[in-house]
């Protein structure tokens, strides 16, 4: 939806800020709902993102750049995948 030009500006993060606070209003199913669509459609900021050498890691043959983690079961129906 939004590029990596928008989400990475700093009024963006202020509106990411006030969804986090609306959210915090909810109870934690429609709040999850919200959240999963708001990924979905590429409206959740990015995630700062360090490059280093120190990071890196190599699994199954498989280089990444940095850690990868993820809540168990947060997008367990993959909704928000790209």
């Amino acid at each position: 939806f939004w590029g990596p030009e928008v989400r990475s500006y700093p009024p963006y993060h202020f509106l990411a800020d006030s969804a986090m606070a609306l959210f915090k209003t909810m109870d934690p199913e429609t709040a999850h709902h919200y959240s999963i669509m708001a990924m979905k459609y590429g409206l959740a900021p990015l995630g700062h993102q360090t490059k280093t050498d120190r990071l890196a890691s190599e699994v199954c043959g498989m280089r990444f750049s940095a850690p990868i983690g993820l809540a168990a079961g947060f997008d367990k129906q993959g909704d928000a995948v790209r």
